[in-house]
């Protein structure tokens, strides 16, 4: 039951990041929202980038969210394949979500004329 629990407060803050992202409400920072090199190279990178992250975040909260909904209510037999269903099935949608955001990152720069720009480190 507890993982159960654990699993619908990831998904509340899938939630909540996601919708936050989507609406570009978080700034730049090191805590919140995909943070790679294409998506650090400028503010207009990090938010075309994140922005295309929301519609995985939202689905990834769904899924988790459901799962932990079945963790608390399914016997312990059922267990074993509800905790890794949704654990094995982020990956994929992790590596998209991480390439998507990157190229709209780069399209942001491109556009914004910086994708020259030699990279500062952090």
């Amino acid at each position: 039951m507890l993982t159960g629990v654990l699993f619908i407060v990831v998904s509340v803050t899938l939630l909540i990041v996601g919708l936050l992202v989507r609406a570009a409400k978080i700034k730049p920072n090191d805590f919140f929202g995909l943070r790679t090199r294409a998506t650090a190279r400028s503010e207009a990178a990090w938010y075309a980038g994140n922005r295309k992250t929301a519609p995985f975040m939202l689905s990834l909260a769904v899924l988790w969210a459901v799962t932990g909904a079945l963790l608390i209510a399914l016997p312990e037999d059922k267990f074993i394949v509800t905790f890794w269903t949704p654990v094995i099935l982020t990956l994929p949608v992790l590596a998209v979500m991480v390439h998507q955001a990157n190229r709209a990152a780069r399209d942001a720069d491109t556009k914004r004329g910086t994708a020259n720009r030699p990279e500062t480190t952090a």
